[in-house]
């Protein structure tokens, strides 16, 4: 009996949802950055959890903003690469 040798099946592609999430994932909290960049004092003062912590400091919050925005630009690279 002889065995024949078949090439091997092309990967499948991820279910559609794998795709859509690296997208919409960054979105959520990435929707807060452009508050906190634009308007800190506003967001600091509807933010009770962050008020508990300390007066406002313009330096802080603008640090959060900015590295909240590469976070929400960087993660659906890092989630193509995990993919790979």
């Amino acid at each position: 009996m002889t065995t024949i040798d078949r090439p091997a099946a092309p990967p499948m592609p991820p279910p559609p949802g794998r795709r859509v999430a690296p997208c919409l994932l960054p979105a959520l909290p990435g929707l807060n950055a452009p508050a906190m960049l634009a308007a800190g004092l506003l967001w600091y003062a509807h933010m009770p959890v962050v008020v508990v912590t300390g007066p406002y400091d313009a330096h802080f919050v603008a640090g959060m903003g900015i590295a909240l925005t590469a976070a929400m630009l960087g993660l659906p690279a890092a989630m193509e690469v995990a993919d790979a």
